[in-house]
């Protein structure tokens, strides 16, 4: 299969929980690697422009969560609290949702990514990585079920 990630479905809607504050992003930021979403098809094209900016801030700031030992840079995971307490970065991501009168419904999915080249495998171990995303589904505030 060229694309492993294609075995694994999105959630659904019933199965996402609407993020009303930045508690459960917080609670979520210790478990993923990355983080995805969708917004409604009829969204304005320079709203979805800052949609993809506040999410990508809001990477940005996950990523930046390194651990330093030794004068060496390290991906810290799972995450050291206060997983992004500090930087507000989820609260920042669902004020600007909200500002153009949008709300995130959020859950936990999985990314599968074939691995190339030869690098460090236990023996029999499949070419796979597998890591937890954040998958959020954006929509209009009117829409909320």
């Amino acid at each position: 299969m060229s694309h492993p990630a294609n075995l694994i479905r999105k959630p659904k809607r019933s199965e996402l929980v609407l993020l009303g504050n930045d508690e459960l992003l917080r609670t979520f930021v210790s478990r993923i690697h990355d983080a995805v979403y969708e917004v409604p098809r009829r969204l304005d094209e320079t709203v979805v422009r800052v949609v993809d900016s506040a999410v990508n801030m809001f990477l940005t700031a996950l990523r930046n969560d390194v651990v330093t030992a030794d004068g060496v840079t390290h991906d810290s995971f799972p995450r050291n609290d206060p997983y992004m307490v500090f930087a507000n970065q989820g609260k920042d991501l669902l004020a600007t949702l909200k500002r153009h009168g949008l709300v995130a419904y959020g859950g936990l999915t999985t990314n599968v990514q074939r691995l190339r080249g030869a690098g460090p495998r236990v023996n029999g171990a499949p070419p796979f990585k597998l890591e937890h995303v954040l998958f959020l589904d954006i929509d209009f505030e009117e829409s909320k079920q």
